[in-house]
């Protein structure tokens, strides 16, 4: 009778709870719902989507659409009875590898796999909606262990998902979303482990994150691990022996987090050698390892509670008033099981003061301050467990947050007066939210009227997080929503090209085509049209491009490679453009003064640009045109070609095939008939007869000292005809504080005191560019190249650049165009003009040794050729160890072919070639995966017998 009134108490202990816990969760909908739809109300305000311009455009759409389409066609292929997986594509970044690139294990991601290819907006807002109620889900699933106070912990919720990194980078960059939503879980699970249990959740968390991206599984873990060694020492001597001492804790989250990464292995495995492969790295040469540049820490006291970027990566903070008496009153509290919140929220804070701590948590990735999720959790969560206890003591821990936020509040004063900024209203918002406060939970009539408080709390954190999000957005403060496409326009926006035009080719031929786009911002935009817009083209924007191939473009100087990451295109430059297969080209009617030279128009349509304008779009085709593959009977040793000058590069390629390893072809003799119009003195002559009349323009030792904005200068030409080039070698960009010598000016000319003091604010409001466009234009041919000052995130050094300024047959005026101030430092430059008119005969050897036959396959590509003696065979797509080569059914080398594609040796005669892409480490991957789930398999079916036998 004693057992059945136990269970009876068990059953009744466990309806309880879940009862309360199906309240928390409706009342947390209802709050979730309405939240949403104030805070993202500029959304619907300004009628904009959530797709971002330049990543939006370039990057997630086209990961969206592909994978949608890369899933449907696994999905016919099994219906069809066939086990056929894609796993490269040719109209990825010239032909490269699908996973790591555009497909990735993304769970909400192929959830737009059940929406029409044109509703893609209306699956963005729902993706939103799910991501975001799962992050406060899984915020509510690990604070119920922190504190039973339903309503203050919807209130910190709502905190944690609506203030902060969420809101404004997650709309930016939604695939850090996923890590919003596990790291609360993970948190559960290693909970769930430290009571001795084998936690599923746990697993299954670091799995479903492993699978989709290693660099989110890292910036859950490290705070996982931190949180993991402050909870064990949260607990005292008895219960650390209780449950098993420190080596047993440590052993069990070893075990099981290795199990949830081996059972992603296969995904993961093939990702990591992805990574090693490609060329997104992330250099801060002048970033101090101990400190911050001041203005850094000067932002981050306006950022508390103004809807501002600290810095690079999306580190915002935006804290309302409940969360900075939360805060506050966590440095009040010394009790044990408080000082778990105190400890995190001082080590987060800690990171983000310290450069050094900021690149560990960042993955070694630079200013990348998107671990600031974290940050937002936990004071979140310090939100929901301290505000019950200031409510329910005699006052002195409020009146210690006040004083703290009054200290607060002067500071913010002092740096709005010295920096010139104005003071933000949220500034305002917080003080009387921390009035309300006091009037609805610290005094005695607000104590009488519980749900009247609660209600009153929610309506000021609702108002303070909506005002937030206008300041962020709205066009009269920050304007962040211009950065957004309006609704209804992403996949119009996306067709503002020229591509549809290729369909008049009707040529089914392997090929790719240069879609020419006169705007730098249009260029960028609409860069990965090939994934896109389904053509093979020759952008490659990719996170995770080809380390090879994005050097081998840098090393050409391509002046539309901005990031080391992000090939927009190969400039327009004929020759570079040949040897990548370039058949055809498309522009619009504003982009014909680009399109190379050697290109004939065949066709031209109508087009109407969303922007309502009226144009043309042409296509043109290429009479120099080579295929994708042919092959070279002559080599060039690497280590000369890399001496080599931009320029000569490209004419060396056509003259022989660059090879670290000869393989017994002949060397080839370079010949070079390009002529130097100018020369670095010419230039640099030039330039400084300019400066003597200017002051806007200083020439010290070399280096231009460019003091406005936009500064343009202008140096005649001989009469020239050929593809001319302006030519840097070593070219660097650096931000210069030139407000500091205006000032000094003022004050050394005795001007009136209020104008100095309006300078030297002037200069302390000074934040160095990040980059700079240095545009140079002959006649109406320009070509321009974006320069990353070394505080960039993605500053790349010096480098090589070559401007294309198109074929030119007249007399021109050089023009160099420097969109921002700063110090422009060059090794040497060149004026310099290739003659076209014996291209023909340069590109006619490897027009007649192409591939006799191309068939493209799946993962395979089959090439016939038929060769009058030894040659190597240069198949120009991306070089990856995932490739295997047979020649006439036997194993063949594949080595690296001009630095960046693959060539096959090959001997007299005819042979038929076949390349085979399986992705690196997926098989190895695959089996440990498997073998990882049957052990899972059997502890879940030891785990059922056990409990089985339990009951029994």
């Amino acid at each position: 009778m004693r057992v059945r009134n136990n269970n009876m108490r068990l059953d009744s202990d466990g309806t309880a709870r879940r009862a309360s816990v199906g309240r928390l969760v409706c009342s947390y909908t209802f709050v979730f719902a309405v939240f949403f739809a104030c805070v993202f109300s500029p959304f619907w305000v300004y009628g904009r989507s959530f797709f971002r311009s330049v990543d939006g455009l370039t990057q997630y759409l086209p990961e969206l659409t592909y994978s949608r389409s890369w899933l449907g066609d696994v999905l016919s292929n099994l219906r069809q009875g066939r086990f056929e997986i894609p796993f490269w594509s040719l109209s990825i970044g010239l032909g490269q590898r699908i996973f790591g690139n555009v497909v990735s294990y993304k769970p909400l991601n192929f959830l737009y796999c059940l929406f029409p290819r044109d509703s893609i907006e209306q699956y963005l807002v729902l993706r939103m909606v799910i991501g975001l109620y799962l992050s406060g889900l899984s915020f509510l699933a690990f604070g119920w262990s922190r504190t039973k106070n339903n309503a203050h912990l919807i209130l910190g919720c709502m905190i944690y998902v609506f203030s902060g990194f969420i809101p404004f980078t997650v709309t930016r960059h939604w695939l850090f979303m996923e890590m919003t939503f596990a790291f609360p879980l993970m948190l559960v699970g290693v909970d769930q482990i430290f009571e001795g249990n084998w936690s599923w959740l746990f697993i299954v968390t670091v799995f479903v994150i492993a699978m989709s991206y290693y660099y989110t599984l890292f910036m859950i873990t490290l705070p996982a691990v931190i949180y993991a060694v402050f909870h064990y020492f949260e607990l005292d001597s008895g219960e650390r022996v209780r449950r098993g001492g420190l080596g047993r804790i440590f052993l069990r989250h070893v075990v099981q987090y290795f199990m949830g990464v081996c059972l992603a292995m296969v995904s993961l495995l093939p990702m990591m050698f992805v990574t090693l492969d490609s060329c997104r790295v992330a250099t801060q040469e002048d970033m101090s390892l101990l400190f911050w540049e001041p203005r850094v820490y000067l932002k981050y006291i306006e950022s508390i509670v103004a809807a501002k970027n600290i810095s690079y990566g999306g580190s915002f903070l935006a804290l309302p008033s409940l969360a900075l008496i939360g805060v506050i009153g966590t440095f009040f509290y010394h009790r044990k099981k408080d000082r778990l919140l105190f400890g995190q929220v001082a080590l987060y804070t800690m990171v983000f003061l310290i450069p050094a701590l900021t690149m560990v948590f960042s993955a070694f990735m630079g200013k990348t301050m998107r671990w600031f999720y974290v940050y937002t959790f936990w004071i979140a969560l310090a939100t929901a467990c301290i505000l019950p206890k200031l409510q329910r003591d005699d006052g002195r821990a409020f009146f210690f947050s006040v004083k703290a936020f009054c200290v607060y509040a002067l500071t913010f004063l002092g740096v709005c007066v010295w920096t010139g900024v104005a003071v933000s209203i949220n500034l305002v918002l917080a003080f009387v939210g921390i009035v309300v406060f006091w009037f609805t939970c610290m005094s005695d009539r607000g104590r009488r009227h519980k749900r009247a408080r609660i209600a009153v709390l929610f309506l000021v954190l609702l108002v303070e997080l909506t005002v937030k999000s206008y300041e962020r957005f709205s066009p009269q403060y920050e304007n962040m929503i211009s950065t957004f496409y309006n609704g209804g326009q992403l996949l119009d926006r996306a067709k503002d090209n020229a591509v549809e035009v290729l369909a008049l080719a009707e040529d089914d031929s392997v090929y790719r085509v240069d879609s020419i786009v006169e705007s730098t911002s249009n260029r960028l935009t609409l860069a990965n049209y090939g994934m896109r817009d389904g053509v093979n083209g020759v952008s490659s924007y990719y996170n995770l491009n080809s380390d090879r191939l994005a050097s081998w473009s840098l090393d050409l100087g391509n002046s539309h490679q901005g990031s080391p990451f992000a090939i927009v295109d190969m400039a327009q430059r004929t020759a570079l453009n040949a040897l990548t297969g370039v058949k055809y080209a498309v522009a619009l009617e504003d982009a014909k003064g680009r399109v190379p030279y050697g290109y004939d128009r065949v066709e031209s349509r109508d087009k109407k640009l969303t922007d309502g304008t009226e144009t043309t779009a042409h296509l043109y085709r290429n009479r120099y045109a080579l295929p994708i593959a042919y092959t070279y009977d002559r080599y060039i040793d690497a280590e000369a070609y890399a001496q080599l000058p931009p320029n000569r590069k490209e004419q060396a390629m056509l003259q022989g095939v660059v090879l670290e390893d000869g393989l017994s072809l002949p060397q080839a003799e370079l010949k070079f008939d390009d002529n130097v119009l100018l020369d670095s003195d010419a230039v640099i002559a030039e330039l400084e007869r300019i400066a003597a009349d200017d002051e806007n323009l200083e020439i010290v030792d070399g280096a231009l000292h460019v003091k406005k904005a936009n500064y343009t200068a202008s140096i005649a030409v001989e009469p020239v005809e050929g593809e001319v080039y302006l030519q840097f070698r070593g070219i660097e960009y650096r931000s210069v504080n030139y407000a500091i010598e205006e000032a000094e000016r003022r004050h050394a000319n005795g001007e009136a005191y209020l104008r100095v003091l309006a300078s030297k604010r002037k200069a302390r409001q000074w934040e160095p560019d990040a980059s700079s466009d240095l545009i140079a234009s002959c006649g109406s041919a320009s070509d321009e190249v974006d320069l990353r000052d070394p505080s960039n995130q993605y500053y790349a050094g010096k480098r090589d650049v070559l401007l294309n300024l198109g074929y030119i047959k007249t007399e021109k005026k050089l023009k160099i165009k420097f969109s921002n101030p700063g110090v422009y430092r060059f090794d040497s430059v060149a004026l310099v003009c290739q003659p076209m008119d014996g291209f023909e005969e340069k590109i006619a050897p490897l027009q007649a040794n192409g591939a006799r036959s191309i068939q493209m396959e799946g993962n395979r590509v089959t090439l016939k050729y038929e060769c009058d003696g030894d040659a190597l065979a240069c198949l120009s797509i991306p070089f990856d160890g995932g490739w295997s080569a047979r020649v006439d059914g036997e194993p063949a080398e594949i080595v690296p072919a001009n630095v960046a594609f693959m060539g096959v040796k090959l001997s007299k005669g005819a042979h038929t070639v076949e390349f085979s892409y399986m992705p690196r480490g997926l098989k190895l991957g695959a089996a440990i995966s498997l073998v990882t789930l049957l052990v899972l398999v059997g502890v879940g079916v030891a785990q059922a017998l056990r409990r089985r036998r339990s009951r029994g």
